[in-house]
Order: structure tokens, then sequence, then C-alpha cells
């Protein structure tokens, strides 16, 4: 994983990127935000710094209430 300073490869395909919106973050408020976006037209591109979505904080207890459930 690429951090500060550091350069990442062109994404193969991926001539020209220019989305409406930049949303930072795949977990449950970040990808909500991003699927509420696109189905409204927006053109939407979500940063994550995880291997996959959800794997930081929307996977702990983020001390408020909820139903109970677990990712």
């Amino acid at each position: 994983m690429a951090r500060c300073g550091a350069s990442l490869p062109p994404v193969q395909g991926i001539h020209h990127l220019s989305p409406d919106v930049i949303v930072i973050g795949a977990g449950a408020i970040g990808a909500s935000a991003a699927l509420h976006l696109a189905r409204a037209g927006v053109r939407v591109t979500v940063l994550e710094k995880e291997a996959a979505p959800a794997l930081h904080q929307s996977g702990r207890n983020s001390g408020v209430i909820h139903a109970g459930y677990n990712l």
C-alpha cells in the first residue's frame, strides 16, 4: 500500500478520470454516500486505504447504539 510521498503506478484501462465527487473511505458511511450520489447521476470515485471496504472503523464498535450486528 502506498503511503504519503509514494507514487502509484497508473491504473490500466483508465485514461481519463474526472469525477464530480471523491469519497474518501469505503466504510459504511462512505459507501452509502457514494451509492446515493451515483444513483442520483453523480460521477463518484471512492478512495479506500484498506484492501477491501469496511475493514477499518466500520468493522469496529464506534460507540453508537446499534442493532447488535457485526461485520
